[in-house]
C-alpha cells in the first residue's frame, strides 16, 4: 500500500433487531422483517382480528394504542408511532414496555436523549429488561458515550448471558474506539452463541482488515457472503481486504457484485484501486 494512502472499511452498525412488544398475552405475534435505512429491524405485527386503525374499528370498540403503534412503525411512521405509544404509557403507566416501545421509536429517529430516557424509564419498573438495557446501550453509543454503553451492553449480558447481539453491540462500540482486540472479542462471543450471525463475521472481519490481517478478514467476509449472499457491505469489504493483499483481479469482482446490489462505493477508494491496479473497471 502506498504511503498515504488510507484503507477505506465500512464502520459497523449496531444491531437493533428486536421486537415492539405486546402487553399481556392475547395473540400470538406474527414476526415480520422490513428494512429501514439499510437495516433489519423485527416488529411484532399483532392483529388478524384487531383493530389498526381507528378508520376501521366500530364506535364501540376501544382502541389498542400499542397495536396502533405497531402499525405506524412498520411503516416506518415512527412519529405517529410515538404519539400512540405515549397513548398506551397513559393507560399502562406501571407497564415497562409502552416506555420500551416508545424508546424504541425515539432510538430510530436519531433522538437519543429520549430513547435513552424511556429506556432509563422502562429499567425502573423493570430492571431485568435486557432489551431496554441493550437499547439504551446502541442510543448512548450513538452519542460517542461509550463507557455508558459498554457497561450497558455488560448489563443486558450479566441478565441474559446468550444475548449474542449485545456482544455484537459491544463489539461495534469497542471498534468505533479503536479498540480492535477488545472488538474481535465480543463478534467472536456472538459468533460462538449465534453460529449463522452473518453480520458478526462482516465486522469481525472488518476489524482484521483495519489491523492488516487481510488473510483473517478475507475469511470472516467469505463466511459473511456465504450466510448473506446480497449483503454489498460484505463484498464491498472483502474487496478492500483483497486489494490490502494486491490481488486487484478478485477485488474488482467484489466491487462489481457490490455495485450490482445497488452498493454505492466510495469514491476515495475506486481511485486507489484504479491508481494501484492499472485499470479502470
Amino acid at each position: 500500500m502506498k504511503k498515504g494512502k488510507k484503507m477505506i472499511f465500512l464502520v459497523g452498525e449496531f444491531d437493533n433487531r428486536f421486537p415492539f412488544v405486546r402487553l399481556g398475552n392475547h395473540i400470538k405475534a406474527r414476526l415480520v422483517m422490513i428494512r429501514v435505512k439499510k437495516k433489519e429491524m423485527l416488529f411484532s405485527i399483532l392483529g388478524i382480528v384487531a383493530c389498526l386503525l381507528p378508520a376501521g374499528c366500530k364506535k364501540d370498540e376501544p382502541v389498542d394504542h400499542t397495536i396502533q403503534g405497531y402499525a405506524y412503525a412498520n411503516k416506518g411512521r415512527y412519529d405517529m408511532a410515538i404519539l400512540e405509544f405515549a397513548k398506551s404509557i397513559k393507560s399502562n403507566p406501571t407497564s415497562p414496555e409502552p416506555y420500551y416501545n416508545r424508546g424504541l421509536a425515539y432510538y430510530h429517529i436519531g433522538n437519543y436523549d429520549r430513547a435513552i430516557e424511556d429506556c432509563n424509564k422502562a429499567i425502573e419498573i423493570n430492571s431485568r429488561h435486557t432489551q431496554a438495557y441493550n437499547n439504551r446501550g446502541n442510543a448512548y453509543a450513538n452519542k460517542g458515550q461509550y463507557e455508558l454503553a459498554i457497561a450497558d451492553f455488560g448489563k443486558a449480558l450479566e441478565i441474559n448471558p446468550s444475548f449474542a447481539e449485545a456482544h455484537y453491540n459491544c463489539g461495534v462500540t469497542y471498534d468505533h474506539k479503536g479498540e480492535y482486540d477488545s472488538a474481535i472479542s465480543e463478534f467472536t462471543k456472538a459468533i460462538e452463541i449465534k453460529q449463522n450471525y452473518a453480520d458478526s463475521y462482516c465486522n469481525r472481519g472488518l476489524v482484521y482488515g483495519k489491523k492488516g490481517q487481510y488473510n483473517q478478514a478475507i475469511i470472516d467476509f467469505d463466511k459473511a457472503v456465504e450466510l448473506n449472499p446480497q449483503s454489498p457491505e460484505a463484498h464491498y469489504n472483502r474487496a478492500v481486504a483483497y486489494c490490502g493483499l494486491k490481488e486487484y483481479d478478485k477485488a474488482w469482482q467484489d466491487i462489481q457484485r457490490a455495485q450490482k446490489l445497488g452498493f454505492q462505493v466510495p469514491a476515495g477508494f475506486l481511485n486507489k484501486l484504479r491508481e494501484d491496479s492499472g485499470r479502470e473497471k
